[in-house]
């Protein structure tokens, strides 16, 4: 959950245009480096970031630790967790956040850095498949009188 208690997301993350389409802003992340209790091993801070961000949702409630490579994950062009804040601001939708509306955001920085982590070993398997690969072989079609 986030640090404070005000879920109305009015830190800049999304505008909507003249045509009603919602464009990514600014928005306030605090680039730092981890507290003590947040430091990642050397292995895992190779593949996390050696930094660590802070997601403000407005001046007085932000997500704490938002790992660096997490933050800048992008998918299908967009970066992920700043996609997501965009369409959620309280000019946008006109209210507050829930509190179960603001815990898919952890969720899904624990899941990026699940996958971060996972990344060599995918990599490996990915290329032991590769390197084992048999083309089937492939047959003419049979011509029709």
């Amino acid at each position: 959950m986030p640090q404070g208690q005000d879920f109305a997301l009015t830190a800049g993350w999304g505008n909507r245009t003249d045509k009603g389409v919602t464009m990514p802003g600014k928005g306030s992340v605090k680039s730092r480096l981890y507290a003590g209790t947040e430091a990642a091993t050397a292995t895992q801070a190779a593949l996390l970031g050696e930094a660590t961000r802070d997601i403000h949702l407005n001046s007085s409630t932000y997500w704490a630790n938002i790992l660096e490579r997490v933050w800048e994950t992008h998918i299908g062009g967009d970066q992920v967790i700043k996609k997501w804040l965009s369409y959620r601001e309280r000019r946008i939708i006109g209210r507050a956040l829930t509190p179960d509306e603001v815990r898919p955001v952890m969720e899904t920085a624990r899941h990026l850095a699940a996958i971060l982590l996972l990344g060599p070993e995918l990599d490996d398997s990915f290329r032991a498949c590769a390197a084992a690969h048999v083309p089937l072989a492939i047959h003419q079609p049979i011509a029709a009188d």
